[in-house]
């Protein structure tokens, strides 16, 4: 059985996802979040309270009416890419899917390479950013400054 990457393997991994976050931001690829208002059971029936002592026979239409009113006006937010959401957002995702393992700190260099081509080429071709993987002697050096 291989054994699992090194710690200065897991510092390198690291110094990619800060290299990588780096340069999505500074290309214009954000991270783009939908922000919008959540309707709760709560505020339905107080609406529905409300809206039936005042038109009894078009509750429904008008609850309708809101729910899609407050629907159409979600707005979505540019969030920078950063060590830890590049980690969670690009990297976990790609790694549980080929190996099932949730820990990168469980990987073998053999897993570690073979997501790391995966998710390069997925950026690449998405977006014209390519980063190389950090060699062990970057990330140390990387890690003194």
């Amino acid at each position: 059985m291989p054994e699992n990457i090194t710690t200065e393997q897991n510092r390198a991994l690291h110094l990619y996802f800060r290299l990588l976050a780096e340069s999505l931001n500074e290309s214009g690829y954000e991270m783009k979040r939908v922000l919008s208002a959540k309707i709760n059971k709560f505020m339905l029936d107080l609406l529905r309270k409300a809206l039936q002592e005042s038109y009894p026979d078009d509750k429904d239409k008008l609850i309708q009416r809101v729910i899609d009113h407050i629907e159409a006006s979600k707005t979505t937010a540019d969030i920078p890419w950063n060590e830890k959401n590049v980690k969670e957002v690009l990297w976990r995702p790609v790694q549980d899917a080929m190996t099932g393992e949730n820990s990168t700190q469980k990987l073998n260099k053999t897993e570690l390479n073979e997501v790391y081509k995966v998710l390069n080429r997925h950026i690449a071709e998405s977006t014209g950013v390519t980063i190389p993987f950090p060699s062990e002697e970057q990330a140390n050096e990387n890690r003194r400054s």
